[in-house]
Formats: C-alpha cells, structure tokens, sequence
C-alpha cells in the first residue's frame, strides 16, 4: 500500500487565526493571502469558537488560549516567540501539528502549513491503526473461546480449529474476530437456554 502523498496546494483553503493584534498576525494575513486561503481573525480575547469550518488553526503560543474551544479536528500551528520551558511545555500539551518563529516571515510559512498538514494526516492515520489494534486484543480472547469450543465439538487440535475458524470466515466474508463473536454467543445462547 502506497502512502497519501502530503497536500502542498492550499488555495481555497480556510484558516482561523487566533493570535493578537500585531505585526506577526499582520505578516501571516498577507502571505496566507499570496496563498490563496481565506481566514478568519479572532484576538486572543475574543472566543475561538465559531460556526463556520476551518481547515487549519494559527494559535498564538505566547497567550494561554483556551485552545479546547478550537476546532479540534484541523491541524494545528502554533506561533511561537517565547522558548522558556514552561511555555514549551504548555505548547507541547496543545499538541501543534506545525510551528512558526517569531518574528513571522514569509520564508517558513508554507513549510509550516506543509508540515501540519503532513503531520496531522500521520496522527490521525496512527490513532485509526491504533483504534483497530486495540479491538482485535479486545477481540482476542474471543477467538480464543471460539476455537476452544472448536476443538471441544470436533475433536481437533488447536491449529486445526483455527483454520476451521479462518476458513469459515473467509466463506462469510467476515473477520475472524467478528466469527468468533457471533459463536461465543451462540453458545452463550444455549447454555442459558438449557
């Protein structure tokens, strides 16, 4: 399989930017602009939340934003002046996609969007893979009750019951997890019913 190939065109895009009224915000309103993205403007004081979908989040990171109000699911870049180590440390809690130095200019800003949009795309593929993982362990204990049962009606060994088990999923177009389930019940039905 093939990876996505990372977006690098952003014409049409939307941006919220949250970040103070100053050269910095001013700096990354023209480029964005020379990008072709629309955005919207809040000051660090104003609520983030807003009606409309965004794509991407600017936040300043020398404010501490309430960034709980934001989108949640936009990468985001953090606009960073400061490097003391407790504001890293709050920076890192936000969980940015991407950063800016300060002061803003124009060479970085569109490695920065790049890069958040790189970076968000890898996390949110990463916590799918995890998600699925997760299941198939939770799962894994059924598939062991379906093949004990297997081989306590057959009278098989083990690996013999798992093929069972895996040919038979094959046949229904099933996972093996999905199979294992429904015959864990199915013996949970009956157990109950005699």
């Amino acid at each position: 399989m093939t990876a996505k190939r990372p977006r690098l065109l952003f014409r049409g895009l939307h941006a919220l930017i949250w970040h103070t009224d100053d050269p910095n915000r001013k700096a990354l309103e023209r480029y964005l602009s020379r990008l072709g993205l629309t955005f919207q403007v809040r000051c660090c004081e104003e609520p983030a939340t807003t009606d409309e979908n965004h794509d991407l989040l600017f936040f300043d990171g020398d404010s501490d934003l309430p960034l709980t109000d934001c989108p949640p699911k936009v990468p985001r870049i953090a606009v960073v002046g400061s490097e003391a180590p407790s504001r890293l440390e709050w920076l890192l809690n936000q969980d940015p996609s991407s950063l800016l130095v300060k002061p803003i200019r124009p060479a970085g800003i569109y490695a920065a969007i790049a890069f958040a949009f790189s970076n968000f795309a890898r996390r949110a593929s990463l916590e799918r893979d995890l998600g699925r993982l997760e299941a198939k362990v939770r799962y894994r204990r059924l598939v062991v009750f379906a093949v004990l049962r297997l081989m306590r009606e057959t009278g098989c060994s083990e690996d013999e019951a798992f093929a069972l088990l895996r040919r038979k999923a094959m046949e229904e177009q099933t996972t093996i997890e999905a199979l294992s389930g429904q015959l864990v019940a199915r013996s949970e039905t009956t157990r109950t019913a005699s």
